[in-house]
C-alpha cells in the first residue's frame, strides 16, 4: 500500500475529506477518498512535487536508502515546485470526478458492482 493510502487510513477515512500534506522525503502527497454511502471504498491519490517552500529530507532519504546525502542532493535538484492554491484546485477536481462517477455508479438502473468501480479503469477515464 502507498503512503498516500495508508495515510488517508489513518487519518482521512473518518473525516471523508482529502488530505493534503508532505511524506518523510518532504514531497507532496494527496489523497482523495472513494466512497459509497459510509463504504469506504479506497482513495485517488498522488505524489511527487515539492509544495512551495518545502525541502527534500535528503538525510531520511540517505538513511533509507544507503546512498550519499550529497548524491541525494545531486539528484533531486530539479524536483518541479507546486504552490499550495494550485494543489488544491488539482484536489478539488479530483474531488469533482470522484463525484461524477459515484453518482453515475449509483444511478445506473442496474447497479454495478463497487469492485466492477474500483477495478474497471473506463469507469473512470
Amino acid at each position: 500500500m502507498c503512503c498516500c493510502s495508508s495515510e488517508y487510513c489513518l487519518t482521512g477515512e473518518k473525516k471523508k475529506k482529502p488530505v493534503i500534506g508532505e511524506c518523510d522525503a518532504g514531497l507532496l502527497k494527496l489523497t482523495v477518498p472513494i466512497f459509497i454511502g459510509d463504504e469506504f471504498l479506497g482513495v485517488v491519490g498522488g505524489c511527487g512535487l515539492l509544495i512551495d517552500d518545502s525541502e527534500v529530507e535528503t538525510y531520511l532519504i540517505s538513511k533509507t536508502i544507503g546512498l550519499d546525502e550529497e548524491l541525494i542532493e545531486k539528484l533531486s535538484y530539479d524536483i518541479n515546485r507546486i504552490a499550495g492554491d494550485k494543489v488544491k484546485l488539482i484536489v478539488d477536481k479530483i474531488q469533482e470526478r470522484v463525484d461524477e462517477v459515484v453518482e453515475d455508479f449509483c444511478c445506473q438502473p442496474k447497479r454495478s458492482t463497487i469492485k466492477q468501480l474500483v477495478l474497471d479503469p473506463s469507469i473512470w477515464f
